[in-house]
């Protein structure tokens, strides 16, 4: 059975007379609190929008109609649908899902697509890019608790977005002199889908036919740190998202994010954010309660 929505009354729907404005963003997931939802959902806009809309799929799949016919779009991928071009996708309950997306409009927007290899198309291949999604879920947060300059902060977040989002594209593009790099967008994407196992430096190395110390070498060259500290960021991250969109224990956390040791886990999340599991759901669940 599908919960259907549409936005006829959506207030957000506008196309903006500055160069960039970020009408709304948030997030999409079939999981809350590490349970799934109770049903499936449609989302049906026959006239489209009057902006634009980007949906960055971080985990699961989800399906899309797109040039007439419905896809499957899996983590990695960006769908963008273009204004009053029509939009139907729907998410279903029993499939792991996390979207992030933005509604934005401008007299700039199209320039800024074209410039990340956007210009044509509804369907892009960045690949997995933390640090892109890490900037979408801060202009959730900026959306949502609108403190001064929120506006000019959101622009800047979504074009350092894009910008992450177009160089790994073109990265991917590149000539067979940059296979060292191509390795590691591999091995990081790996990372990104395995990183609630016990990886080791070695099978890692491994999966890019490099020496434990070229690999290491090279990763450093490529992201500016260690895969050690590349991979704590990503179990950090996501244990973050867990902790401020559901109601799981933070010891359900941890062993969802790889660590059998919950207060191992703790201490790693409070030397990286300066704040305890605890503490972070308590906050977040409290400022949210406030702006209701």
């Amino acid at each position: 059975m599908y919960v259907i929505y549409d936005s006829e009354r959506d207030v957000t729907n506008v196309a903006a007379n500055v160069p960039l404005q970020i009408n709304s963003c948030g997030i999409n997931t079939t999981r809350r609190g590490g349970r799934s939802t109770e049903e499936d959902v449609l989302v049906r806009r026959p006239s489209g929008r009057l902006d634009y809309q980007l949906l960055y799929m971080v985990s699961g799949h989800a399906d899309y109609l797109l040039d007439g016919e419905w896809q499957t779009v899996g983590e990695g991928k960006i769908v963008l649908y273009r204004p009053q071009v029509p939009q139907f996708y729907r998410t279903y309950s029993q499939v792991p899902m996390l979207c992030r997306w933005v509604h934005f409009s401008g007299t700039e927007a199209a320039a800024l697509l074209e410039e990340c290899g956007m210009g044509h198309g509804n369907l892009f291949s960045p690949g997995l890019c933390p640090a892109a999604e890490a900037l979408l879920k801060s202009m959730a947060g900026e959306m949502l608790h609108r403190e001064p300059m929120y506006r000019i902060m959101l622009e800047s977040q979504f074009r350092q977005a894009m910008a992450l989002f177009g160089r790994q594209m073109a990265q991917r593009k590149s000539s067979p002199a940059d296979s060292g790099r191509q390795k590691m967008l591999s091995v990081m994407d790996y990372m990104n889908r395995h990183y609630f196992e016990p990886l080791q430096t070695e099978e890692l190395a491994a999966h890019c036919g490099l020496s434990k110390y070229h690999f290491i070498h090279l990763f450093r060259m490529c992201t500016g740190m260690t895969p050690y500290a590349y991979l704590i960021r990503i179990r950090m991250e996501r244990a973050q998202t867990l902790l401020q969109t559901g109601d799981m224990t933070v010891q359900e956390v941890a062993f969802v994010c790889g660590y059998q040791d919950p207060l191992y886990f703790s201490r790693a999340f409070s030397k990286h954010f300066g704040i305890s599991p605890t503490d972070c759901k308590q906050r977040f669940f409290s400022e949210s309660q406030k702006d209701i």
